[in-house]
């Protein structure tokens, strides 16, 4: 099974090391690394050709559009069989591709696979993790207007009738349907995502949240998986999210 990394990025020349450091140091390698930046001066072209002759990049500059675009433009150049992002501030647990390969090959009905995000911080240039959650999940009281839709029944995340986003009780163990997918620790299947044009639909979603059109549409009818089997942490203000599947 061919595995892409996609990371996008803009002005995060600082925490770039950390990411694609812990790319290369991964326990199954990539087969190809899909970077698109939007240039901004800052160094980040200088930091990602620091990692040209350990990792297979494959560099693309972005002229125009958002962050959502640049997901369109990784999605579109890819090659692998699974496509795996990574935000340009997060850092993956060493064994983060290696899981992720093993929980597709286990759920076949899975088009996408999701997981969690923790905090970590930079001490001295070390990464420092942490079991606290970078995002607070809070779960949503149950009335008539937030009731998931009819192909959500049984998600611990879902779209609601009014069309915003409901949650069960946070889950930090085990696997669960869910239908919002953490752009920092995220992956699909290749052949589920040919034809979905990402940066139209996320333009055209109530609140623009990334997986308001996904779910059985442009998956295919697969099921969207939330996976929480271990620690993401990713970078932000001095905090660093940190990936660890």
């Amino acid at each position: 099974m061919k595995v892409t990394v996609a990371i996008v990025t803009y002005k995060r020349a600082w925490a770039l090391p950390y990411s694609l450091s812990s790319i290369a140091n991964q326990t199954r390698k990539p087969d190809e690394v899909v970077i698109v930046l939007k240039p901004s001066g800052d160094g980040s072209e200088d930091e990602i050709k620091k990692f040209i002759s350990i990792l297979p990049i494959k560099l693309i500059l972005q002229g125009r559009g958002n962050v959502t675009d640049a997901l369109q433009i990784a999605i579109d150049n890819a090659d692998g069989d699974l496509v795996l992002f990574i935000d340009d501030d997060a850092v993956a647990e060493e064994r983060w591709i290696e899981k992720y390969i093993t929980l597709f090959e286990n759920l076949p009905n899975a088009g996408a696979i999701s997981g969690n995000v923790y905090k970590g911080y930079i001490n001295n240039g070390s990464v420092v993790k942490t079991t606290e959650p970078f995002y607070s999940e809070v779960p949503t009281r149950r009335v008539f207007y937030r009731e998931p839709l009819p192909e959500f029944v049984g998600y611990i995340g879902w779209i609601a009738k009014s069309g915003f986003m409901g949650m069960a009780n946070p889950q930090y163990d085990g696997v669960f349907k869910y239908v919002l997918l953490k752009g920092v620790n995220m992956a699909f299947r290749r052949s589920v995502i040919n034809d979905c044009p990402l940066a139209r639909l996320f333009k055209k979603s109530r609140r623009c949240f990334l997986t308001n059109k996904f779910s059985h549409t442009a998956l295919g009818g697969k099921d969207m998986i939330y996976m929480v089997p271990e620690v993401l942490m990713r970078q932000r203000f001095g905090i660093l999210p940190i990936i660890n599947r």
